[in-house]
């Protein structure tokens, strides 16, 4: 079993002095294969310390060292893709080619984005006749969860050091083999000490790390209902805060869209990772009059989403995250059958074949909208389809949830596809199954937060802008 008792602090590990252990168990059999030890508040002063000494010099580097130090970082990580991508499978139960994603792809080419938005940021102008400058905001306080722990941490740091900005770390405890990957990662590519630093902790290793005096801006990923705690903490000592948060995401397929492809792109957003993604788009809203259609088609595809153990190549689904998840889903699943909601594949309770493990069949469920299983994130591979009656009424089924996140609109005609994707209220929307594109910015409308991440948008998420008159 591995131990983690470390945090990695001004380019060296120091013995985490907190109290509390945790163990982290594999979802796949419930088995405790690691030992965590969180940080303590000093832990925290420590690290911002750190990153505060670290800004003072870093603030005043230039492009090409910023650049310098990112290429370096991303070759450390992608030397070890193969090690993040176990980890992952062991702690989170992600099937090794969600993986390859998650802890390789997507990481790489955030690294790749980030390095080509250096140049795309306006970092000095005139503007009739003052001088303008984007400025780094400081030290910044990044806190990211299980569900894409590298991508996540990569996310924000690659933004950090690109601003010139200093950062102290609170990634998810239940993941510590990939964040132990990273610290080795960031102390081989012998980086500034304290640009980058990582503590283990939870909620109020959290809160310490919110408001603390030295900490410029926050930068969270989770759920919505933590992202409202961490704003209100942060505008205590007025912390500008960047919410990534949850989302409850709408796939609109108009009556002439192409319904095969459709409902595989769609399920394959829906089931990734067990559907444990922020932007999974669980709402299937299809033309009344093709529900039967698209049940038989639905039907026919998810027979190609099999569950298994997670290190299989063959595997599409591996477990749920942990118990509470499995609890969670499971109960949700329950209750919308109990309020009327149709079953056509899957069900609550574990997955049949499993005798250990967060099994959950990937689960179809014919609801209206102003169900609750159609109006919260639940974080499981369980799919609400959704009837609609014009471009209209699927637009406003769309938007009727607090969420905001990401959406994706379906038709042969892209015209008729931008005027229902320019009406919905989410902060991306892909049309007919577009890759995310990460330097374009991603993040979301009300209850998913606000700010933006990614390419030149996450850059200058951790900038303050400078006027400067009299210069001219």
């Amino acid at each position: 079993m591995n131990r983690f008792t470390q945090f990695f602090s001004g380019g060296q590990w120091h013995a985490s002095s907190g109290a509390e252990l945790v163990g982290v168990f594999n979802p796949a059999t419930e088995e405790q294969v690691a030992m965590v030890r969180l940080c303590s508040t000093q832990d925290v002063d420590a690290a911002v310390l750190a990153a505060a000494q670290a800004f003072a010099l870093w603030s005043g580097s230039n492009l090409v060292q910023r650049k310098d130090a990112l290429g370096r970082l991303s070759k450390a990580v992608e030397v070890r893709q193969q090690s993040f991508i176990a980890s992952f499978a062991l702690e989170a139960g992600c099937p090794a080619w969600c993986g390859r994603e998650l802890q390789g792809r997507l990481p790489h080419q955030m690294f790749e984005s980030t390095l080509r938005a250096i140049d795309q940021v306006r970092w000095r102008e005139d503007v009739e006749g003052s001088q303008v400058r984007r400025e780094p905001v400081g030290v910044v306080a990044g806190i990211t969860t299980w569900s894409a722990p590298l991508l996540q941490m990569v996310a924000k740091v690659a933004a950090a050091i690109a601003a010139g900005c200093s950062i102290v770390l609170k990634p998810s405890q239940a993941t510590p083999g990939t964040v132990r990957l990273f610290c080795d990662a960031i102390e081989e590519c012998d980086l500034i000490p304290g640009l980058v630093n990582v503590l283990h902790g939870g909620p109020a290793l959290g809160e310490a790390l919110v408001s603390h005096a030295g900490v410029a801006m926050v930068s969270f990923t989770g759920s919505a209902a933590v992202g409202r705690q961490v704003a209100a903490l942060a505008a205590q000592t007025g912390k500008r805060t960047n919410l990534q948060l949850g989302g409850k995401s709408a796939a609109l397929l108009l009556d002439d869209a192409d319904i095969d492809a459709a409902l595989a792109s769609v399920l394959r957003s829906c089931m990734t990772h067990s559907g444990q993604d922020c932007a999974a788009q669980s709402r299937l809203v299809v033309p009344r009059s093709q529900l039967a259609r698209v049940t038989d088609a639905l039907h026919e595809q998810l027979t190609d989403w099999k569950l298994g153990p997670p290190q299989n190549d063959t595997t599409r689904i591996g477990p749920l995250f942990s118990m509470d998840q499995f609890t969670r889903v499971n109960t949700a699943i329950a209750e919308a059958i109990d309020a009327g909601a149709g079953l056509l594949a899957g069900g609550p309770g574990r997955a049949p074949g499993f005798e250990a493990g967060h099994f959950v069949a990937p689960t179809v469920l014919t609801a209206t909208p102003d169900m609750a299983v159609a109006q919260q994130e639940l974080f499981g591979p369980v799919l609400c389809l959704l009837a609609h009656d014009s471009d209209h009424d699927a637009v406003r089924i769309a938007n009727a949830t607090p969420y905001g996140l990401s959406g994706a609109v379906w038709s042969r005609d892209p015209a008729r596809a931008q005027k229902v994707a320019l009406r919905m209220r989410a902060g991306e929307v892909l049309v007919n199954g577009a890759a995310r594109n990460l330097a374009a910015p991603f993040g979301g409308f009300g209850a998913s937060g606000h700010g933006r991440e990614h390419g030149r948008f996450g850059i200058v998420a951790f900038l303050d802008t400078k006027s400067i008159e009299g210069l001219a």
